[in-house]
């Protein structure tokens, strides 16, 4: 059973109460709360524990209760003692009923008892807000949209040499190695100004400055800019964070955008959700300097988020235990060009377990798109689209008790599918193409490579690289066969004149390394891969289209899924299915 978290804000007290009552929100009807005793705290079934919740179905239950016994007057939830209602219009003297509502959510917050729900109007909330030790919900009202909103107007605008300057002083703390590279130590300065709505970019030098740029003189607290300011919107980001769940056990936000924070890198993040049992549905973090969100708990659960063109990190986890994302957008993070090898990207998640990321695209983050480091283990990336980020599309690094299942895995510039010094890895029924390295596998001197199984995918392009599968011993030491590095009935692309030559390059330490042009001599020199094939067709013949990354009907078979990966896609275990992905992104609730 999975709960409807996308409506609980407004729900959660109605299986609390019986006589009449639905929580504290008063109903008439005795018939409606025993009805609400049904809905099994408000949950759906599910077709199956690894995919999202039907969207449609659950979404159609809670508006029947809310129907059933909430008025909803101007979009907003009507009166109701645990409902506090904030608008930026409001008082923060106000009562926060419907029709007093107070100004800011941080002080719904302050007054909110446990359990309570914070509902907010259409508009701009230019505030940074800590939910401490007490479970709080967060929501827009129906309809509303609610923005956090790290910037604010700048003006007293004045010519200068040229140029265009404004007092400004905000004096955010910088960062520098390891996390900036030599050629770009801005990145770690957390200013952001924008005119007109287009973001400028940070001038090292005030020489350096032109249009398109900004140069902050934090000596003088001056911006400078080369755009003319007059009569445009000139904005600054001027708070640090916007939303931090301190110990809030419970708590969940929901529908609301948060934008444009000048997070420092002590900061860590725009959200922090430092709690456990958390829920974050509907929620969008975009434009802000450092990382989007970051997550220290258990138990935390992220469902449709938008996370896009944070300075750094899209998504950060660190020290949890059974973090879920489903149905959500990963894409063109680390915007602000930190170094893409020490950990910036799309998704990165360390000293965790229990991870799992569904049905999500994760595209053109500049570094890994998703990324599991330092010990995290039991970790399952099913179903996923991931493309165009400039390293790995998948990395797993340090980790162990992984499933990569079902995803689209294509362009990206390093590898596909890279499983550096893990181990108890099953990659199977992907579609991987056109990246550098389609699959690597390899071992280095911090940790042993232990068995990675490769199975029933489908590979290939013109990327160039030595080989579209590679297993290497960067130690010179060990082989695959010692890596127990496992190949079965995959499915290999490799168009006429493409300038990557190999089929698989085979780690067979302390003899040469073998490289394998030909279907026969990869089979010979793996040991393995019995049933693969090759084709050299100028067209993809593994795909249906560019789209929909299934095998064309009438493919041939694979082998058949063990009962684990059937347990994460979702199928019966034992069943035989053409190699590549067995459902195409979005049938289970993919964006």
């Amino acid at each position: 059973m999975l709960p409807l978290t996308k409506y609980r804000p407004f729900l959660h007290k109605i299986l609390s109460q019986g006589d009449g009552k639905i929580g504290k929100v008063k109903t008439s009807s005795p018939a409606l709360y025993a009805a609400g005793r049904k809905l099994s705290m408000f949950s759906v079934p599910r077709l199956h524990p690894h995919l999202p919740r039907r969207r449609v179905a659950g979404s159609m239950i809670a508006l029947g209760v809310l129907a059933m016994g909430l008025s909803v007057i101007g979009g907003e939830v009507a009166d109701a003692e645990d409902v506090i209602h904030v608008s930026p219009s409001g008082s923060d003297k106000a009562s926060g009923d419907g029709n007093d509502p107070v100004q800011t959510v941080a002080r719904a917050v302050k007054m909110a008892s446990p359990g309570d729900t914070v509902v907010l109007a259409s508009g701009t909330y230019h505030e940074t807000v800590q939910v401490y030790a007490k479970e709080v919900h967060i929501t827009a009202a129906p309809g509303a949209d609610a923005v956090f909103d790290g910037a604010r107007q700048v003006g007293g605008w004045t010519p200068r040499s040229g140029a265009w300057t404004a007092p400004w002083s905000t004096d955010f703390e910088r960062s520098g190695a390891p996390f900036t590279l030599a050629e770009r130590p801005e990145a770690g300065w957390p200013e952001q100004f924008w005119v007109a709505g287009v973001e400028l970019t940070e001038a090292r030098n005030r020489s350096d400055l032109g249009p398109g740029f900004f140069y902050y003189d934090r000596a003088a607290d001056l911006v400078w800019i080369d755009d003319d300011p007059r009569g445009q919107l000139v904005e600054g980001s001027a708070l640090m964070s916007a939303l931090y769940l301190n110990g809030a056990d419970g708590s969940s936000i929901s529908n609301v955008t948060v934008r444009r924070y000048a997070t420092p890198t002590r900061g860590m993040a725009a959200v922090r959700a430092y709690a456990n049992n958390l829920v974050l549905t509907d929620v969008t973090v975009e434009d802000n300097a450092f990382v989007g969100v970051s997550m220290m708990g258990n138990n935390i659960s992220i469902d449709g988020m938008v996370t896009r063109r944070n300075g750094h990190l899209g998504v950060h986890a660190h020290l949890s235990k059974g973090i879920t994302i489903t149905d959500s957008v990963i894409e063109a993070n680390n915007a602000k060009g930190f170094d893409g090898f020490h950990s910036a990207g799309g998704f990165k998640v360390t000293e965790s377990s229990n991870i799992e990321v569904s049905h999500t695209r994760v595209s053109g983050n500049n570094g890994p798109g998703l990324w599991t480091d330092l010990g995290t283990v039991d970790i399952e990336l099913i179903g996923n689209w991931v493309d165009g980020n400039t390293r790995s599309g998948i990395e797993i690094e340090l980790s162990s008790r992984a499933v990569i299942a079902g995803n689209t895995v294509v362009n990206n510039g390093e590898t596909g599918v890279w499983v550096l010094e893990s181990g108890d890895v099953d990659v199977w029924h992907n579609a991987l193409f056109d990246n550098y390295r389609d699959v690597w596998v390899e071992e280095g001197p911090r940790s042993d490579v232990r068995r990675v199984a490769v199975v029933n995918n489908t590979m290939g392009g013109s990327s160039g690289a030595p080989a579209i599968l590679n297993v290497d011993d960067w130690t010179e030491e060990r082989s695959a066969k010692q890596m127990n590095v496992e190949l079965r009935s995959n499915r290999y692309w490799l168009p006429a004149g493409s300038p990557t030559l190999n089929i698989s390059r085979w780690a067979n330490w302390p003899r040469p390394i073998a490289l394998s042009p030909t279907i026969g001599e990869h089979i010979s020199a793996t040991s393995g891969d019995q049933n693969a094939s090759v084709s050299r067709t100028s067209s993809n013949p593994y795909i249906r289209s560019a789209s929909d990354t299934r095998p064309p009907s009438g493919s041939s078979l694979g082998v058949a899924v063990t009962s684990s990966i059937a347990e994460a896609l979702g199928l019966n275990g034992g069943q035989v299915f053409p190699a590549g992905p067995v459902q195409p992104f979005g049938a289970a609730g993919g964006r």
